[in-house]
């Protein structure tokens, strides 16, 4: 991290589809001490670094109450974001914080596309006559939420990808007391509740799945669709402050972002000899927040859509023989099946 707070990565790296705060961009980071979760403490750990650093010009009492001031700062930052991101723009509420972790816990629970659920939240209208209602906000959102299978193949390469986990588990056979002192700890006590929620999966279906996402999407939406309602209050042009929103919200939430699916058929295209799709992904991500889509089509860089079929054809053949990959797919969609295969290191 530079002395400006931006990330200098020169190595591999990846994109967050649905969202998991465990989510490693790099595949040999196996602790994970860079997930998405630890990117704030990491930051403070860069800054305690360029403290020593600067030992000779900073004292380190000095230093400390200092990198004290990070985690409350970069809280209030951190909740400024997700209220832009959710359009709650003139009023702050102590129940917002609360309101954007449940969020994300339900993101998590039921796989939702982290950048896909974010856009769609801007079309969820007050007063709702105005706008699509919560019942169909909620099914565009369903859609954007993995499958029971989806799930339960993700349990279990996280579990399977825990070698601690193993080793704790094995001492509840050989070493009971052990054991048992080891799942007070906060991270064996996390993996257990993963545990927890992979055995639950096992024991249902795909209606009844479906049937509880729907439930707890409705359930957090009305919440959601109440503050507005308060945002609201005492304002006689309820109109503007609703255009108001959902500018903020579509200029905050990018409709398109650079996942590895997209990075993967643009690899492969140019492997080919044919940088078209490398050009074409380059001016959409340009715009990430535009809501046009003429861009992500075939001949929109120049290139004429009949041609651009017959000469990728045989290649799309090769390609989706060898790994599944294919460039007919919209840059908004969520990953297709092979791409759950991408691992970069």
């Amino acid at each position: 991290m530079s002395i400006l707070g931006l990330t200098l990565d020169y190595g591999p790296f990846g994109f967050m589809d649905r969202f998991d705060p465990e989510f490693v961009c790099n595949a040999s980071d196996r602790r994970g001490r860079y997930s998405y979760q630890a990117q704030p403490s990491v930051c403070r750990w860069n800054l305690a670094r360029l403290a020593e650093a600067l030992g000779s010009e900073l004292h380190a009492s000095h230093a400390g109450s200092i990198l004290d001031e990070f985690m409350p700062l970069y809280e209030t930052f951190y909740l400024a974001n997700r209220r832009r991101k959710l359009g709650l723009l003139r009023q702050k509420e102590p129940e917002d914080k609360e309101l954007v972790s449940d969020l994300l816990q339900l993101m998590r629970n039921t796989g939702a596309d982290f950048t896909n659920t974010f856009r769609l939240l801007s079309r969820l209208s007050v007063p709702e006559e105005g706008g699509l209602s919560r019942d169909l906000v909620v099914d565009l959102i369903l859609k954007q939420c993995s499958s029971l299978e989806d799930l339960k193949r993700f349990e279990d390469k996280s579990l399977k990808d825990n070698l601690e986990l193993a080793t704790v588990l094995s001492m509840a056979q050989t070493n009971p007391t052990m054991f048992g002192l080891m799942a007070d700890q906060p991270e064996v006590a996390h993996q257990l509740e993963k545990m927890d929620r992979r055995k639950e999966l096992l024991s249902t279906n795909q209606d009844e799945h479906r049937a509880k996402q729907k439930e707890d999407w409705l359930r957090w939406v009305s919440r959601y669709r109440k503050r507005l309602d308060r945002e609201c209050h005492g304002v006689r042009d309820v109109c503007n402050i609703e255009q108001e929103r959902i500018h903020v919200m579509d200029s905050t939430n990018p409709r398109v972002v650079l996942r590895n699916y997209i990075a993967q058929n643009a690899i492969l295209a140019a492997e080919n000899g044919d940088f078209s799709e490398v050009r074409r992904v380059l001016q959409v991500l340009q715009n990430p927040y535009s809501a046009q889509t003429e861009r992500e089509l075939p001949g929109a860089c120049g290139v004429d859509a009949l041609e651009w079929e017959k000469n990728h054809t045989e290649m799309r053949t090769k390609e989706t023989r060898r790994d599944g990959s294919q460039t007919h797919i919209p840059y908004d969609s969520m990953p297709p099946a092979w791409a759950r295969e991408i691992c970069v290191t």
